[in-house]
């Protein structure tokens, strides 16, 4: 029987099982329509005296569309998570954290999931020039222009070898605007990224916001008292390439506002809303996924990222539009175990970490 992905990789990329299933076939009436049909086929097997190679072959694109099938379920699984730890680091940033750090950090971590060597080079030049390996973006802190504004910018720091540009801005309303704060009711925040890191072979990855995040006080309150909303309707689109292709795009949004409970970490939680991650490749499993939080709390004064609770969802098949169930949960700083359809993975998470 031909194999096929009882998980999330479509059989739409099994072009190079199809030709082999068609080697095998002397008549070749297999064609890739019915391969693509998601239908268990009989092949019929060559004569192994005469046909050696072709079983060869047959194994050979066996074992690659099953290492197909497992990409496809860890990429649907990882980044969809890391999507959802992108979003808290910048409600804490928003919200008042200095955030440089694990801004930095989250990109670096990236690169050395995704592309190690674009920001390390071979071991010899790590012993000989190990400066080049340092990051002068640690300098690149958060300033307050005075008049509503403030900003972060990457004037072609390093991380690593890999360079970072661009900025991430804030514009403050309010009784707070000159001091880049929201301490009264209705004071707000809009946070827009708009910054690339570029790896030593070419890599990039980019992060762009539209109309931002909006982080607006909804009380007077302060402490533990104070609530907030989080809304993200332009959306946050992170983008990572390689020089040979796209490994990841998605575009995260709210679909209805998120309500924030404190203002510090520790005593911060959030809850109520929906967060809306879309993946933009065009060939991915899920189109997007919709998660909701339940007891989502920063637990730890020295974590940008919540320490405890779950969202939880679902996600939309691109093939047919159906559900299937989804679920974040927070295991520490930085950590979370991810379920997507009955299978589970844990992780860390890149821009989540101590500070």
């Amino acid at each position: 029987m031909v194999p096929r992905c009882r998980s999330r990789a479509t059989l739409g990329d099994a072009t190079g099982l199809s030709f082999f299933v068609f080697l095998a076939s002397p008549s070749g009436y297999i064609s890739k329509n019915e391969v693509n049909s998601h239908k268990e086929i009989p092949v019929r097997m060559p004569n192994k005296k005469r046909h050696p190679l072709l079983l060869i072959l047959i194994s050979i694109g066996i074992l690659a569309f099953n290492l197909s099938c497992a990409q496809s379920t860890s990429t649907d699984i990882r980044e969809t998570g890391q999507q959802i730890g992108d979003s808290m680091a910048s409600i804490d940033e928003s919200a008042g954290s200095t955030g440089n750090f694990a801004l930095l950090e989250g990109a670096s971590h990236t690169f050395a999931r995704l592309a190690p060597r674009e920001i390390r080079g071979a071991w010899i030049e790590e012993i000989l020039a190990s400066k080049a390996f340092a990051s002068t973006c640690y300098g690149s802190g958060f300033t307050c222009g005075g008049v509503n504004t403030g900003s972060r910018t990457f004037s072609n720091c390093t991380i690593g070898t890999a360079t970072l540009s661009g900025s991430v801005s804030f514009t403050y309303t309010g009784t707070g605007a000159t001091t880049c704060t929201i301490p009264g009711n209705s004071d707000s925040v809009t946070r827009i990224p708009n910054f690339t890191a570029t790896g030593l072979r070419g890599a990039t990855l980019s992060v762009t916001g539209a109309s931002g995040q909006v982080v607006t006080r909804t009380n007077g309150l302060a402490g533990a008292a104070a609530t907030l909303s989080f809304q993200n309707t332009g959306g946050i689109r992170r983008v990572f390439t390689t020089a040979t292709s796209t490994l990841f795009d998605f575009t995260t949004t709210t679909s209805s506002a998120i309500t924030i409970t404190g203002t510090t970490r520790g005593s911060r939680s959030v809850s109520g809303g929906a967060l809306v991650v879309t993946n933009n490749i065009s060939t991915s499993t899920y189109s997007s996924c919709t998660f909701s939080p339940s007891s989502v709390t920063w637990g730890s004064s020295s974590c940008n990222c919540p320490t405890s609770g779950t969202w939880s969802g679902s996600c939309t098949k691109r093939s047919d539009s159906s559900l299937v169930g989804a679920s974040l949960t927070f295991n520490g700083c930085g950590l979370a175990t991810y379920s997507l359809n009955g299978e589970t993975e844990s992780f860390s998470l890149d821009r989540c970490s101590s500070s």
